[in-house]
């Protein structure tokens, strides 16, 4: 087999990607392929030989990856480095066989865009990373908190920003994947619907929040909530439909809701035969909690 990428004709979709790197023949590198969604993983392998290496293929859109020697499982492994892999010839240079620091990646726009993007964000970590051992140093100022708070919306602005403008990237999802968890949902479903139809499929996971969210909108029907009163009585939410139900999402852990309870206690005395409330651990109801999106405690639901 060939060491290098070949000029000749190659189908759709082909894809080569190759790299120089000395005393590492006989050894084994491999190419990790996973799609932002986590539908597909592939692995491939090349054994290094005079120095080189060479992964082909078939790879119609982008998909992220990491080429690395080693053990996969070490997380401190110096010898690996994330690009994209799409059609056409990809070159991997200044790879050390104890240290994949210092690449260059050539012939992969997808990589540049994340690249770019990387480097846009470098300013906020690197302020970040300063202000940490300031509250380290210092931790009831209450300036340096701040000024971390500022520092982490003005970073995921520029998250967002970059989603908003670059909606043909396949670098967005993933993107979008790192920050919905802090998004509210009309501007999640605004990042989503930026995307182009065919990055869109890479956004399985963004989508599937989505419809989990729309189905607790404020003005939706509730989803169902199947619990047990005290007395061990199974209690349906479906059961009092038509009633206003106060639903208080707690923890035993949790001094905020401590120092509720008596303020939720006297609704339900006040408004008994008006209002139903209830009161739900959410350690002891995880699926419930989840269903309903609950992020934090206490949370009221009507």
């Amino acid at each position: 087999t060939a060491l290098f990428c070949a000029c000749n004709s190659k189908p759709a979709g082909h894809f080569c990607v190759s790299g120089k790197i000395s005393d590492a023949d006989g050894r084994e590198i491999y190419l990790y392929r996973i799609s932002a969604n986590r539908s597909t993983a592939t692995v491939d392998t090349a054994v290094i030989g005079n120095g080189r290496f060479i992964f082909e293929g078939i790879q119609e859109t982008p998909i992220g990856a990491t080429l690395m020697m080693g053990d996969p499982r070490n997380w401190e492994n110096k010898t690996r480095v994330g690009l994209f892999v799409e059609p056409g010839e990809i070159v991997v240079s200044g790879l050390m066989v104890s240290d994949f620091s210092n690449v260059a990646i050539t012939g992969s726009p997808t990589t540049d865009e994340q690249k770019a993007y990387e480097n846009s964000l470098q300013p906020f970590t690197e302020q970040m990373t300063r202000l940490h051992e300031s509250i380290k140093v210092d931790p009831d100022n209450a300036t340096l908190r701040d000024s971390l708070e500022i520092l982490r919306e003005s970073m995921q602005q520029t998250s967002i920003d970059f989603i908003r403008n670059n909606g043909k990237s396949f670098v967005a999802p993933s993107v979008l994947m790192q920050i919905q968890g802090n998004l509210d949902y009309p501007t999640m479903k605004e990042l989503y619907d930026a995307l182009a139809p065919e990055v869109q499929s890479e956004a399985a996971g963004t989508k599937k929040e989505l419809e989990a969210l729309e189905a607790v909108l404020p003005g939706k029907p509730a989803p169902d909530l199947i619990n047990k009163n005290p007395e061990g009585k199974e209690i349906k939410l479906s059961d009092l439909k038509g009633k206003v139900v106060l639903v208080d999402f707690w923890a035993t852990w949790c001094g905020p809701c401590k120092m509720m309870a008596p303020v939720v206690a006297q609704l339900a005395e006040e408004y008994e035969g008006t209002v139903k409330v209830g009161k739900l651990d959410i350690d002891q109801n995880v699926d419930i909690v989840a269903q309903y999106k609950i992020m934090s405690v206490p949370t009221f639901l009507v």
